[in-house]
């Protein structure tokens, strides 16, 4: 599979609804990756997921960037967002059943709390990593990386 092809046909589902909130989507893709050896309805679940979380958590007016690139026998994709972020320490927990970072929010305004560690599981199956970085108020970053076909 082509990974720049189904980010791009992700993100073009997600235009008008990032547009309506004024929110850009900055998609840098890298040329001429490797395939990628993937289910591209589990995979496009988990990025769907990222970038309701991305939406959700980023103010109107703000950013939310897609970049993929090749690190070394890998692809690695990093969605970012210039939204609240959470503590560092937190960031860790995200993948875990059930958490949330914000506590106050009930499963109307914010799911149940299981979108990332599903996330998790899909990137595990396809042999891959993913992880998060933040810091409050700085933003949120997600890194998938995946193995690339030779």
């Amino acid at each position: 599979m082509d990974i720049n092809k189904l980010l791009g046909d992700i993100r073009s589902h997600y235009d008008y609804q990032f547009s309506q909130k004024r929110i850009t989507m900055d998609f840098k893709p890298a040329a001429d990756l490797p395939k990628v050896n993937l289910d591209p309805v589990r995979f496009s679940q988990v990025l769907t997921n990222i970038l309701d979380n991305a939406f959700r958590h980023t103010s109107e007016g703000g950013l939310v960037s897609i970049i993929t690139q090749q690190m070394e026998d890998k692809i690695q994709i990093t969605i970012q967002d210039n939204g609240e972020g959470v503590q560092a320490d937190e960031a860790t927990h995200l993948f875990d059943r059930f958490y949330r970072a914000d506590e106050s929010r009930t499963r109307d305004e914010g799911g149940s709390g299981l979108g990332l560690a599903i996330a998790r599981s899909i990137i595990d199956m396809h042999k891959g990593r993913i992880w998060a970085e933040s810091e409050k108020g700085k933003g949120f970053k997600l890194v998938i990386q995946l193995p690339g076909m030779a």
